[in-house]
């Protein structure tokens, strides 16, 4: 008789679980690291998967050069001073991104590269995790 050891649970013994967040930040001239309307930190401790959607097709968008920076914490207390992830994305466009799970907790921030035209942004965060029933 052969032992294969300790049973691995079946996908089935899984339960799924999907958070989505959202996130704005209003009309903003050139800034660094703008903080979006409400600032949240997302704990991703146990994600197996993060996407983030970011948006400029809002019409109050003039801007054509807009970065949304991810940054990190692994304790929720000392953040990344450089983007853990990062993307750009110009005027009228939709973009969506897979960020790697690892650090204990994530916020975004965003930078508006423009000189002169304002910003209007919208990110959404869909984190995936999976526990054990």
């Amino acid at each position: 008789m052969v032992d294969f050891g300790t049973p691995r649970k079946d996908r089935r013994q899984y339960e799924s679980q999907e958070t989505l967040f959202s996130f704005a930040w209003a009309t903003f001239a050139p800034a660094t690291d703008k903080v979006p309307d409400t600032d949240t930190e997302i704990d991703i401790s146990l994600a197996s998967s993060i996407s983030i959607q970011i948006d400029t097709t809002v019409a109050a968008n003039d801007s054509d050069d807009n970065d949304i920076n991810v940054e990190s914490s692994p304790d929720g207390t000392n953040w990344d001073t450089v983007p853990y992830a990062e993307r750009n994305i110009g005027d009228a466009e939709i973009k969506t991104f897979l960020v790697e799970p690892g650090p204990k907790t994530i916020r975004l921030r965003a930078d508006n590269n423009h000189a002169s035209d304002s910003a209007n942004i919208t990110a959404r965060v869909l984190l995936r995790s999976f526990n054990a029933l």
